[in-house]
């Protein structure tokens, strides 16, 4: 059933958090509002936005990815406006949930990239190692590594006989000039 547009309005310029919640999961809300709701005070009202409207700015999608760490937060990276340009800057960060956004950005240095595939989280390592910009020499290594290799043949980097090599031969290379 449609909300009443005014009262979806009154809730989100209360003084009371939990009516600028229910606010924030209304699909529909206007643009004044979700820029409105996107910078409030209360962290709840922040992710219940940007999990629920359609258009969440990726700024709000960012920040409360950042600052959120329950349920669903890893949805919050599904979402259409999410960032990927910039991401790079949190591949030292101490939360590997975080440090693994450094796959999402495609400007990501090979140093770092290759640096991530080192990463003591497994996550952290397997998202790296699907990164095109993971140097090749190292995707060759990964090819091999009973942990990394699946992720390693995901790498959009892999040429094409390569990827033939791994299917003929059962995620195996054969020969030293790996990964082109």
């Amino acid at each position: 059933m449609p909300r009443d547009p005014e009262t979806v309005r009154r809730h989100a310029h209360s003084g009371h958090p939990l009516l600028r919640r229910e606010a924030a999961v209304d699909h529909a809300l206007p643009p004044e509002l979700v820029e409105l709701l996107a910078v409030d005070d209360d962290l709840g009202v922040r992710v219940l936005l940007a999990q629920n409207h359609p258009h969440a700015p990726a700024p709000l999608l960012l920040r409360s990815f950042l600052e959120y760490t329950g349920r669903e937060r890893a949805h919050l990276i599904t979402r259409p406006n999410f960032p990927t340009a910039g991401l790079a800057a949190f591949a030292d960060h101490e939360d590997p949930e975080v440090r693994a956004l450094a796959a999402r950005d495609p400007g990501t240095e090979p140093a770092t990239v290759e640096r991530l595939t080192r990463d003591p989280d497994p996550a952290v390592r397997a998202a790296l190692a699907r990164h095109p910009n993971l140097p090749p020499s190292r995707l060759a290594e990964l090819l091999d590594d009973d942990e990394l290799a699946h992720a390693a043949a995901a790498n959009p980097a892999l040429d094409s006989e390569i990827i033939r090599q791994l299917v003929r031969n059962g995620l195996r290379l054969v020969g030293p000039d790996q990964a082109r």
